[in-house]
């Protein structure tokens, strides 16, 4: 039989879960699973939490506390301590609930958006899509607080497919005009006031990727507060911006209702993708557009627009999405 007929390599990945986020990790890591009742607690200092009584020795044993950002969570009386073994020795980690085992083909394991990995980039070698759910696929080598080894880059399986390896259109085909003239996408969030001066916002067509209609949201695993959930562009999970938010125009949370739409765009300079929660309503507008300066006291942060101009009925924003989507910017 030709590899080509061949079935794709398994992969057989333990789910687990830490407060409300859900993530997975490699099974032949799991040396077994214990229950917190048998920890040593540590009354000596933060780190490590306690040790478990081993064949030869103690096991050290971390909350996932000691993770960062997100990926910490109140541990329980009932948690679950997975006893996992890395080339510094057997080591636990406390997490709420052990959720099932689970097989996946390779190839069903992707990249982490660069908005959800953060922080956590050294912890993860993937996403994957279980369900209706994306799941972070974490690396059993890192999770030891003690001897992980944090570097800049996010560590992702050589077998998954880059962004950059999708087949991204330069652009739908309602957008495509044969005068060879320069077009802007014009639209508007959800939540606008219609007493004030609208607001809307524009990006390059060239940028824009498709427009979809009233997509489920799945809720992102230790995503940042100005990403509202992944949606599912063509099996590949795109995190979905409140660009308020992002912008720091609000602090609350937009509302998916059924006028509102998804702008799945890209970056200029890099391959990130997001979708934008929009209005129904847009327009396609050929440059040049009349304008003029703006001297509205928005509330914006600089770094992530290119430029803020008044038109004869709104006032126009232009994001600069390689900015919105880094999430060294910001905080």
């Amino acid at each position: 039989m030709s590899s080509q007929n061949q079935a794709s390599e398994k992969r057989r990945l333990l789910c687990y879960e830490v407060g409300s986020e859900s993530f997975c990790l490699e099974m032949a890591a799991v040396r077994q699973i214990e229950g917190t009742e048998l920890i040593q607690p540590n009354h000596a200092g933060p780190s490590p939490a306690g040790w478990l009584p081993g064949p030869q020795a103690l096991i050290p044993v971390f909350s996932s506390s000691d993770q960062p950002r997100q990926m910490a969570g109140q541990s329980f009386p009932d948690g679950r301590v997975l006893v996992l073994g890395n080339s510094a020795g057997d080591f636990g980690l406390i997490v709420d609930h052990v959720t099932g085992m689970i097989e996946v083909a390779e190839e069903q394991i992707l990249p982490v958006p660069s908005v959800l990995a953060g922080p956590l980039h050294h912890l993860l070698k993937g996403i994957v899509r279980i369900g209706e759910r994306w799941v972070l696929y974490t690396d059993p080598m890192q999770l030891n607080p003690e001897t992980a080894t944090i570097s800049a880059r996010p560590q992702v399986l050589s077998a998954a497919p880059a962004v950059s390896h999708l087949p991204i259109p330069e652009t739908t085909g309602s957008l495509k005009r044969a005068d060879g003239r320069s077009h802007l996408m014009l639209f508007s969030t959800p939540g606008a006031d219609p007493r004030e001066w609208p607001v809307i916002f524009g990006l390059s067509v060239t940028q824009v990727l498709e427009l979809m209609e009233s997509p489920e949201i799945i809720p992102a695993p230790s995503a940042p507060d100005f990403v509202s959930g992944l949606v599912n562009w063509r099996e590949y999970p795109v995190p979905v911006i409140d660009l308020n938010m992002r912008l720091a125009r609000e602090q609350r949370a937009q509302v998916l209702t059924q006028d509102c739409r998804i702008l799945i765009v890209r970056a200029l300079n890099h391959e990130h993708l997001a979708g934008i929660l929009i209005q129904s309503e847009t327009r396609v507008q050929p440059l040049p557009i009349r304008h003029g300066p703006s001297r509205r006291e928005l509330p914006l942060d600089r770094r992530m627009v290119k430029g803020v101009f008044e038109l004869a009925d709104a006032t126009l924003i232009i994001p600069d999405l390689d900015v919105v989507l880094d999430v060294a910017v910001g905080g």
